[in-house]
């Protein structure tokens, strides 16, 4: 409110951090500076617009891709020593190696208590549930409040949510980046099927290698018409874009060496931007079995695939249910063994209740069967609590289910 009634009473520059020289040399010139994606901009970038500034309001997410420089380690020792700054570089210093030294860093060190005096924007809109809710799970610990319903779609050709394409390929070295040959022919071939059911006018393809980029936008060039904006690029290129559909083509595979991979998957912000450039549906083509052997985010996101997959392929009930527990921010246990039975979904309370949650078809409406009651009683005799609903209401009335869910995780 407070920058409404500023940006109502008061004139108002709009300008890129390199395009501050058409702004009058003035201290103090504007009662307020916004500084916005301020995790892409570097301090020397920002030091213009601070020196004309006398309030500042800096806006970003860490958990984004950082600031590119293009000075080099000693390039800017060389330039510290010759002003007698050398204390100063690990501070202030941004070059490539130097650490996490954007301008949202440095505002955060500069406030009285670090990070718990940053006002955190928790609220997300844009991505499907099961898009969404991978990253608040594994990059944002949770922190997010997720707004979009799993049903609030605007590309009804396809289904929603997360998609696993998995590709036996391997990852080779070209022109200083990396490639992966088998994995673009899959990708080449999803981009057919989507244009054949009308959605490629609002497609993206994301991936983190240069030469994976330009191998794809090769093989599309022969594929695709005038009318089809399929935009290709990496990660880099894509942060502050969307797309209704997103296919990320990550490359990794057999060939590319340990040092690669976690270049692309740690810190997570990568993966983190190609994946929630999506608003309904994500596509992600890889080799899961090479992924499922790494030890970052992308044996995550191989597991999460695998998941969503094999709910997608057993019951469109379970698989609706769980969209809306991702909503909620739970993470529910997909086809978990308990003992000797195996539960269609296992919830942890905080309270350190276990809640197994069975979707049940058309016998369910005339009552548990016997085998159900078995199965509840050694489920109730290790300790979990039982809630029994059927696929229709799942499907129709879920708010109803995590309604009853909720009431369980709070007792």
């Amino acid at each position: 409110a407070t920058f409404a009634r500023v940006l109502r009473l008061a004139p108002v520059w709009i300008s890129t951090a390199q395009a501050s020289q058409a702004i009058p040399v003035a201290p103090g010139l504007f009662d307020l500076v916004i500084i916005d994606e301020a995790s892409q901009c570097t301090l020397t970038n920002i030091l213009p617009l601070l020196f004309r500034a006398k309030r500042i309001a800096i806006i970003g997410d860490p958990h984004q891709l950082p600031a590119i420089t293009s000075i080099s380690q000693l390039q800017e020792e060389a330039i510290a020593r010759e002003h007698d700054a050398l204390d100063l570089i690990d501070r202030w210093g941004h070059c490539e190696g130097r650490g996490a030294n954007d301008m949202y860093a440095v505002a955060t060190r500069a406030l009285p208590r670090r990070k718990a005096d940053v006002i955190y924007l928790r609220e997300h809109f844009r991505s499907h549930p099961q898009i969404i809710g991978f990253a608040n799970h594994f990059i944002y610990s949770d922190g997010l409040r997720l707004k979009r319903e799993s049903r609030d779609v605007r590309t009804t050709s396809i289904s929603p949510g997360v998609h696993g394409v998995p590709v036996v390929g391997a990852a080779q070295r070209q022109d200083g980046s990396w490639v992966n040959p088998a994995e673009a022919d899959a990708v080449i071939d999803l981009v057919q099927q989507l244009i054949g059911k009308g959605v490629g006018s609002s497609l993206g393809i994301v991936t983190p290698f240069r030469a994976q980029k330009e191998l794809l936008v090769q093989r599309l060039a022969g594929i695709t018409s005038d009318g089809e904006r399929i935009l290709v690029d990496t990660a880099n290129g894509f942060q502050g874009d969307e797309r209704e559909i997103i296919i990320f083509s990550p490359a990794i595979g057999p060939g590319m060496p340990t040092s690669t991979v976690r270049w692309a998957e740690n810190p997570p912000n990568l993966v983190n931007v190609a994946l929630t450039r999506a608003r309904d549906a994500l596509f992600v083509v890889s080799d899961f079995d090479f992924c499922g052997k790494q030890k970052g985010i992308f044996r995550n996101l191989a597991d999460y695939c695998r998941r969503i997959e094999r709910l997608r392929k057993s019951s469109i009930a379970e698989l609706e249910l769980y969209s809306w527990m991702v909503l909620e921010g739970w993470q529910p246990e997909a086809q978990a063994q308990v003992a000797d039975h195996k539960v269609d979904f296992l919830l942890a309370a905080p309270t350190g209740r276990r809640i197994a949650i069975e979707i049940d078809g058309k016998q369910f409406h005339a009552g548990a069967t016997q085998r159900d009651r078995a199965i509840d009683a050694a489920l109730a005799g290790a300790g979990l609590t039982v809630l029994r609903v059927s696929g229709r209401e799942a499907l129709e009335t879920p708010q109803t289910v995590i309604e009853k869910i909720r009431k369980l995780m709070a007792a």
